[in-house]
């Protein structure tokens, strides 16, 4: 889990005139938006705005979930090292397929419910994840899709992946993967499903770990028979989380979103490289405060009034190390964005902060 130590700068930026006429919307793309290693992340779609959320698991049955962090956009540079070590494939392998399909943004925000109740220490029993990618070419896609189905020798992870028992999107893919941690006597499990629509590609999927031992079952395809599941999830659950994150690209495709990832300041073209430790997302999104895991608060989930007035709030987080290891007094930069629906509404929350 990301940790963050005693704030060094703490900057607070109102937005005003939000309510989706879109004029907030053109600013933004009339600007220059910021590139995070070669991934603009100021344009529309928002794709901040689309990933699955705690409440979005609570309604499926599964409460308790919090966000490990904000989320995070992705280098393209870092997206082909991880996604390359993953599947088994070669960098330059990885590469190609990225090129080829005009990868130009990707962002991921991480959940999971801990092992002891308020305990943001503790391990987690479950997690859930959404990763949203942007393609230049989505008549490419396939090989995407390929590049998975043919997970190769070098992963250490067995890895299976065949086409979805349900229909989602344009195209859809379930993948089972395990991996075997010796030195903890656990083995990893990730249950996902990856599906296109339109010009973006979705990840998105269930993971947990469990003792290692003769009756672990290893990672299964779905094949024929839709019963068979992961120790990670249900095919059920994994429909169920497709057809919401589904629900939500379409919701912001249609109707727009706040889009404030395009108004902030970034340290370094990329953050990832930049700073030693990065998140940013949405804290507040329409009507919804996202929790954090094991219910780590900090002053926004403490006081929920600070976002009085607010539609949307947004936030950054960049940390600097100055040793080897995270230490207190470390620095790190803090820039948080709302959204309010008129001027007024905005200049009461300034006058109401002390």
């Amino acid at each position: 889990m990301r940790r963050f130590f005693a704030p060094f700068t703490f900057a607070v930026v109102v937005v005003l005139g939000l309510a989706m006429t879109g004029g907030i919307h053109t600013a933004a793309q009339d600007a220059s938006p910021a590139a995070v290693g070669g991934a603009w992340v100021g344009q529309e779609p928002d794709l901040a705005a689309m990933p699955v959320t705690p409440a979005d698991l609570e309604a499926m049955g599964l409460p308790g979930l919090g966000r490990f962090f904000n989320g995070w956009f992705n280098s393209i540079d870092s997206f082909v090292e991880g996604t390359a070590g993953f599947y088994g494939h070669t960098t330059e392998e990885t590469r190609a397929m990225v090129d080829r399909i005009g990868l130009s943004r990707a962002y991921g925000v991480p959940m999971g419910l801990s092992s002891v109740e308020g305990d943001p220490e503790s391990p987690p029993t479950r997690g859930a994840y959404a990763n949203i990618f942007e393609l230049q070419n989505p008549s490419e896609a396939d090989a995407f899709f390929d590049y998975v189905e043919s997970a190769g020798a070098e992963t250490e992870a067995q890895i299976s992946a065949v086409a979805a028992p349900f229909a989602l999107g344009d195209q859809a893919m379930v993948g089972n993967s395990s991996l075997l941690d010796a030195e903890a006597g656990e083995r990893y499990h990730e249950y996902f499903i990856i599906f296109q629509v339109d010009n973006l590609i979705v990840d998105t999927g269930f993971f947990t770990s469990i003792p290692e031992g003769p009756a672990t079952p290893e990672a299964t395809p779905v094949a024929a028979d839709s019963a068979l599941s992961s120790p990670a999830a249900t095919v059920a659950e994994l429909e169920a989380l497709g057809q919401r994150q589904l629900a939500r690209i379409e919701t912001v495709l249609a109707n727009g979103s706040p889009n404030l990832p395009g108004l902030l300041l970034r340290l370094g073209d990329d953050p990832l490289a930049a700073t030693a430790d990065y998140s940013e997302g949405y804290r507040l999104l329409d009507g919804e405060l996202f929790p954090y895991y094991g219910g780590r608060d900090d002053d926004v989930i403490a006081d929920p009034a600070a976002l009085t007035g607010a539609t949307a709030a947004y936030e950054l987080t960049e940390s600097f190390q100055r040793g080897d290891e995270p230490a207190p007094g470390d620095y790190y930069f803090l820039n948080r964005l709302y959204a309010f629906p008129d001027e007024d509404v905005a200049t009461e929350f300034l006058a109401s902060r002390p």
